[in-house]
């Protein structure tokens, strides 16, 4: 119900905001926002909307990291430096691709303890062998996406990878 220092591409309900805020709400730019560049509506409300089940359930969640975890773990970060499949398997560290222009293709589950770091132009992609399905990449901490870091399916219609975290920041 309180939005501070962020940046809103499209309509917020709100009982406080601070002036930055509702300043890039009113006025968006890229390269945050996507043309066209429309203002969002602001509402502010005296009540907090009402709470909605989410789309993924913490048993489809689990079900993601046990398939990860029964493929194996690796104890430590995985640091991709080099273009590299890898999958299923738990991660008892953080997944960092901070590298120029490394690809991550994801052959099964990917569940991270620690924290995902993405950026130079690194991207992370379901291998071609899932086909027209999509694929999960689940992160205990937070989810850094910077300087061009790319997600991709699986390069058929309708393929997606999903980054999940469970971070609550």
């Amino acid at each position: 119900n309180t939005i501070t220092n962020s940046k809103i591409c499209g309509s917020a309900y709100y009982q406080t905001v601070d002036a930055g805020s509702l300043s890039f709400l009113n006025n968006p730019s890229k390269p945050t926002c996507s043309d066209p560049l429309t203002p969002g509506a602001a509402y502010s409300t005296g009540t907090d909307p009402a709470l909605q089940n989410m789309p993924i359930s913490d048993s489809n969640i689990n079900q993601w990291k046990d398939e990860a975890e029964a493929s194996g773990v690796l104890s430590g970060d995985l640091t991709v430096n080099s273009n590299l499949s890898y999958g299923p398997k738990k991660i008892d560290g953080n997944i960092i691709m901070n590298s120029n222009n490394k690809v991550l293709t994801v052959e099964g589950a990917i569940y991270a303890t620690g924290y995902l770091d993405i950026s130079n132009g690194s991207s992370i992609r379901c291998s071609p062998s899932f086909g027209l399905n999509s694929c999960v990449v689940v992160v205990d901490k937070w989810a850094h996406f910077d300087n061009n870091g790319t997600f991709q399916g699986s390069g058929q219609p309708g393929s997606y990878i999903m980054i999940l975290s469970n971070s609550g920041c």
